[in-house]
């Protein structure tokens, strides 16, 4: 074998290696992945029945029903609108 052979047959080698690390990294990060995006639904759930819970928490207390108003997803201006509506009335 000459020098090259063993060169070659190194960097084949390493070539080898970093390619089932880089695999093992695109398998862990789809499994971080997919416990970050359940989490995420669970939460959101949370959010839904805590924010529900709310509601119904004023309706007893008051007898009047609050509901809590959702961001508007069509314009996300819509903080920046209200804010200059009350600069305007002042």
């Amino acid at each position: 074998m000459s020098n090259s052979e063993i060169i070659v047959f190194i960097v084949s080698f390493l070539a080898f290696v970093i390619s089932l690390f880089v695999i093992w990294l695109a398998i862990m990060f789809y499994r971080y992945w997919t416990q970050l995006s359940l989490l995420v639904n669970e939460m959101s759930r949370g959010l839904d029945i805590t924010t529900s819970r709310l509601e119904k928490i004023s309706a007893l207390l008051y007898g009047e029903k609050i509901s809590i108003p959702e961001k508007q997803k069509d314009d996300p201006k819509a903080d920046i609108n209200l804010l200059k509506k009350k600069e305007e009335k002042e």
